[in-house]
């Protein structure tokens, strides 16, 4: 019993139900919504970008984990990944663009983007505050807040890629090169720019808001 009581405090400190629940109505809307109306369901490449939010959460965890277990540098791997998939979770924001209101069925679409939107963004800062308290506890609250505010302008400068340049997270490996230059393309464009600084922006309060331990937001 108390190792089942030490598992779901594990679990809730660490908002896996939280995420597990909104992922699951965010598939529920997108599968059952339509099912429901006699349709057939559509815009099935949010189950891909909701698989590509978890992949941060769960290298979050990942990091925990190892830190916990002296494997350092192991955790510093699962830390680049959680880095580079960080964007795919706030990205989901951008799929509202997928949005149209000349659709039969506007409010069950805007649901749907809306359901996995917040799946989205409740995996990314989750993950977030995981990674803050690892580094936080090795390193010092001053680093840990400098690696959220690093993160977040990380997630802004991916989402403005990845929407953009349709840059994927695994191509900062695979294709440096070719990043770097979309890159540097697009950050002559104004309009990229202010979407970029706009989703620092969303990660940044939306972590505050509802992400950070209360007792290192009253640190600052």
């Amino acid at each position: 019993m108390d190792e089942l009581r030490g598992l779901v405090r594990w679990s809730v400190e660490r908002s896996v139900p939280s995420a597990v629940a909104a992922s699951g109505l965010a598939v529920a809307v997108l599968i059952i919504g339509p099912l429901m109306i006699g349709q057939t369901p559509t815009q099935r490449f949010l189950l891909w970008s909701l698989a590509l939010a978890w992949i941060p959460f769960a290298a979050a965890l990942s990091v925990e984990a190892l830190d916990a277990g002296g494997r350092a540098r192991l955790a510093v791997a699962a830390g680049v990944v959680w880095l580079l998939f960080l964007p795919n979770a706030p990205y989901m924001v951008s799929d509202l663009a997928h949005f149209n209101n000349a659709s039969p069925t506007p409010w069950l679409d805007l649901g749907r983007l809306v359901a996995f939107a917040w799946a989205g963004c409740l995996l990314g800062v989750s993950s977030l505050r995981v990674v803050h308290r690892v580094v936080a506890g090795r390193r010092g609250e001053l680093a840990g807040w400098a690696v959220v505010v690093g993160a977040a302008v990380a997630s802004g400068i991916g989402v403005a890629l990845g929407r953009f340049a349709r840059v994927n997270s695994w191509e900062l490996l695979t294709r440096p090169g070719a990043v770097g230059s979309e890159a540097v393309r697009l950050g002559a464009d104004y309009r990229v720019m202010a979407v970029a600084m706009f989703f620092a922006a969303l990660v940044l309060v939306m972590y505050l808001a509802i992400g950070a331990d209360r007792r290192r937001t009253a640190s600052l």
